[in-house]
Formats: structure tokens, C-alpha cells, sequence
């Protein structure tokens, strides 16, 4: 995409201002640049800015469950229903540890911050334990998916492989990365990092599933069979 196709395209959209160093960025800076905003998801940006203007917000109310005194008198019941599920291989885990620990006051995957008193006691390995604590009832191990981001993938990758995975078997471990969107202030204009590079984010825990599409691992839960995910916040 040369420059004038990028000043048909930014202007469709409002967004001239991403042009602004393009002219001093050298040849190679200048197609990597332009790369970046061809992957740009505007709809995204469309729906955030118009969504509201077009539609009204409806009427919301708390959506119904179940109190805990319900599952705990059903409890036998679930549990039961879960472990079979798992036996019979219709069940999988998904980890979303695309984010950092800097609300934890840490760098680094919040993952791997190490909250043991006595012993070296990481968020990972109980996030694994966890799970090998049902697994291990049915003695059938169940495919783990783990998101990672762009920022932590390589590092989280090795902490993990490092620890050989607290236990749990590597070849039940998938890993894919988290799609990123562009961030934008309270206009919509796309923010930028540098002269040549868009401020990206992670598309937030909602996009967990879309990112496992892009990443083709739909087919591989049709091809294990699975069907249901447990869906865990690492």
C-alpha cells in the first residue's frame, strides 16, 4: 500500500493524522508502517464510536442463576456431571494470561509472580493444580489452552517450559497469542507509539475466542471433540 492509497484509505476513516512522520520514515519503516494499518479492524473503531448513536440501550436486568444454596444441595449432582464430561473427553481448559502483573506492582506475566511465604509459590502453579486436582479423580488429562499476549508470549512460554509445566503434561498444552487492537482516545483518533508504530493493546478477555479462531484451534477442539471450555482468568 503506497502513500496514496493510504491517504484514501485514512481519510475514509478520519484518521490523516497517522501520516504525520511518514514522509521522514525510511523505505522499510514506511512499508512496515503501512502493514500495520492494513491489519487495522475498522469496524471495531465504528461500532465503539457509532454503536451508541444508532442504538438505544435497552432495559437491563440481572440475568437468573442459581443461588448457592441450589448448587450446593445439587453439588454431587454437577460434580458428577463434570467428571463425566471430562472422562469421556468433551471438556477443556482455556487460561487467559494475556496481561501483565502491574496492578500487582510486578513486571512480567501476572502468571509469575511468585506470592509463596514459606516456598516459591507461583499464580501458574495453582492455576495448574487446580486443575490436575479434578483431572486426577478421573485420571484423564484434558487439552489446556493458553493465551498469551504479543508482550508476554515468548517469555511466559519459557517460565512455563521451565517449570515443565508444574507437573502437567506438555503435550495437553496449547498455546496461541491474543489478538491486538488499536488504541484510541475519547474521539476515536488512533493513538500512535512511535513514528512508525500504532499503539496496540490486547483486545480485552472478550476477544479470547475469536483470537483461538484466527489461531485455527476451532478446528482442533471440533477434531478433539470437545465441547464444552472452562474458561479460567490467570
Amino acid at each position: 500500500m503506497d502513500r496514496k492509497d493510504l491517504i484514501t484509505l485514512l481519510k475514509r476513516y478520519g484518521q490523516e493524522h497517522l501520516l504525520f512522520y511518514y514522509d521522514s520514515l525510511p523505505g522499510e519503516q514506511k512499508n512496515k508502517f503501512a502493514k500495520q494499518i492494513e491489519k487495522v479492524d475498522w469496524k471495531l473503531i465504528d461500532i465503539a464510536l457509532e454503536g451508541q448513536k444508532k442504538h438505544k440501550r435497552g432495559y437491563f436486568e440481572p440475568i437468573k442463576g442459581m443461588s448457592l444454596k441450589q448448587i450446593e444441595m445439587n453439588e454431587n449432582k454437577f460434580s458428577e456431571i463434570g467428571l463425566e464430561g471430562i472422562k469421556v473427553g468433551k471438556i477443556g481448559a482455556v487460561l487467559l494470561a494475556g496481561g501483565q502483573g502491574t496492578r500487582l506492582g510486578c513486571e512480567g506475566p501476572k502468571g509469575m509472580v511468585n506470592i509463596g511465604i514459606t516456598k516459591d509459590l507461583y499464580i501458574f502453579e495453582l492455576l495448574f493444580k487446580n486443575i490436575m486436582e479434578v483431572t486426577k479423580k478421573v485420571g484423564v488429562w484434558i487439552p489446556f489452552y493458553i493465551m498469551t499476549s504479543e508482550k508476554n508470549h515468548d517469555v511466559t512460554v519459557t517460565f512455563l517450559k521451565e517449570h515443565d509445566f508444574f507437573g502437567y503434561p506438555e503435550e495437553y498444552v496449547t498455546f496461541f497469542v491474543q489478538e491486538m487492537a488499536v488504541s484510541v482516545d475519547f474521539e476515536g483518533r488512533i493513538l500512535m507509539e512511535e513514528p512508525d508504530q500504532l499503539s496496540l493493546s490486547p483486545n480485552g478477555n472478550g476477544g479470547w475466542f475469536s483470537s483461538m479462531m484466527k489461531a485455527g484451534l476451532l478446528e482442533d477442539l471440533q477434531r478433539r471433540g470437545i465441547e464444552w471450555a472452562k474458561y479460567i482468568c490467570g
